[in-house]
């Protein structure tokens, strides 16, 4: 049964934590990146189920994972970086734990790093060498082929409760000291080709897609045990793989984080120091404002839209109305989850 276990693992099928507000509804902007068996790398909108793509990549990847602002992949044992922006690969190494080669799902751990789960043994991924580290070790998983996994929220280390996965329509998380037998913590109703999990502190959702065409898109409550429909998957993908992630329509990011200029005479200005606004995300963010307070003034070539994968610039001055530490803020206002969003201004009058 372990021999089996361990080679039907590779259908595994990794996932990042995604937010919901309550358990069956699902936030707005709730895009999550997705692979497809036909090897299509894209988003979909688990409102409406409607999928876009972002590159034909042709290979069969298995599993997502998610940390330090790119995602991951695998091939039989081997660990690729995978651009979310463009689809764009770049090979890592070998997933490796003590010289021999290991395959599983990939899944976010705390503080952004990335973990593997093989035969219900979880492991800590180096993301720039594909080196593993044991966490958890179980020696007895319950018999049959896993069909999907899920990490639920971060992982940290030892939380069993933060891993899912499926033996036919049976949900389980690893087993207790190695434990054989344990019982499933509920039942989906349907073979799942992928998972991807909710933070347990926002919600206790799952989302799962059905093996069956036309591979419905459900959410399972891992407490009350109910499965839900959410949507049908439209746009024409094969069926999916893999999720992973949240992939917000529109995701503005301002850098430098908190700009700080050099001491400058009361009455004078400044040199402008560039600020740049980027929009993430894969529609345009339509901009609204964008202003200063305190001290500091700004000017800008952002115009009403920024489109996707993109950005503009911001120039700041600092005029010091007095001597001393001067503090302010940069304040966009956007058509985006969190907006306005505000970046610290610093500066000295001398």
């Amino acid at each position: 049964m372990q021999t089996t276990k361990m080679a039907t693992m590779k259908r595994c099928l990794g996932v990042l934590a995604l937010a919901l507000t309550a358990a069956g509804s699902v936030r707005a902007d709730t895009f999550a990146y997705v692979l497809t068996q036909g090897g299509q790398f894209g988003t979909i909108d688990l409102d409406t189920g409607v999928f876009t793509q972002v590159r034909a990549i042709g290979r069969s990847f298995k599993g997502l994972g998610v940390a330090g602002g790119y995602l991951y992949t695998s091939e039989g044992s081997v660990l690729w970086e995978l651009n979310p922006a463009n689809g764009n690969l770049r090979k890592v190494g070998g997933l490796t734990y003590l010289g021999s080669s290991y395959s599983g799902a990939l899944g976010s751990g705390e503080g952004g790093s990335l973990i593997l789960l093989h035969d219900q043994d979880v492991f800590y991924v180096d993301r720039s060498t594909g080196t593993l580290t044991k966490d958890i070790y179980n020696s007895a998983p319950p018999s049959g082929s896993i069909s999907a996994c899920s990490t639920n929220g971060e992982y940290t280390p030892g939380n069993r409760l933060a891993v899912y996965y499926t033996v036919g329509d049976l949900v389980y998380v690893p087993a207790v000291n190695g434990v054989d037998g344990d019982p499933p913590i509920g039942n989906l109703g349907f073979r799942a080709t992928a998972l991807m999990g909710a933070e347990p502190n926002i919600a206790n959702g799952l989302y799962a897609v059905s093996s069956a065409a036309p591979y419905p898109i459900y959410i399972f409550d891992i407490i009350t045990k109910v499965t839900t429909f959410v949507a049908n998957p439209s746009g024409n993908p094969p069926p999916m793989s893999a999720f992973a992630g949240l992939a917000p329509s529109v995701s503005p990011s301002i850098t430098p984080a908190h700009p700080e200029f050099a001491p400058q005479n009361v009455g004078t200005a400044s040199q402008p120091m560039t600020v740049r606004l980027a929009n993430h995300g894969f529609t345009a963010m339509t901009i609204s404002d964008i202003r200063t307070s305190g001290d500091f003034a700004q000017t800008n070539l952002c115009g009403l839209d920024l489109e996707p994968n993109t950005s503009c610039t911001i120039s700041v001055t600092f005029t010091p109305t007095q001597k001393g530490n001067r503090t302010g803020t940069l304040t966009v206002r956007e058509g985006a989850g969190g907006s306005p969003h505000t970046t610290n201004l610093f500066g000295t009058g001398e």
